[in-house]
């Protein structure tokens, strides 16, 4: 899977279900600006312990 699929499918999740950004930073465990920089810019990717935190929290796949 690539961390491109893996941020669209984490923002997807945000627009269908019209979360705020800081209710995004607490289902990944990060702060808004780290949020910020994933949202808007390549090199930042979500660690594995966030895409699991991201799973567990919105009982949600992410793409293989």
């Amino acid at each position: 899977m690539s961390q491109q699929d893996i941020r669209q499918a984490i923002l997807e999740y945000q627009r269908k279900n019209n979360l705020p950004d800081y209710t995004m930073c607490d289902l990944v465990c990060m702060n808004e600006s780290q949020w910020d920089r994933f949202v808007h810019g390549p090199g930042f990717d979500l660690t594995t312990f966030q895409q699991i935190m991201f799973i567990i929290q919105t009982e949600t796949p992410l793409p293989d």
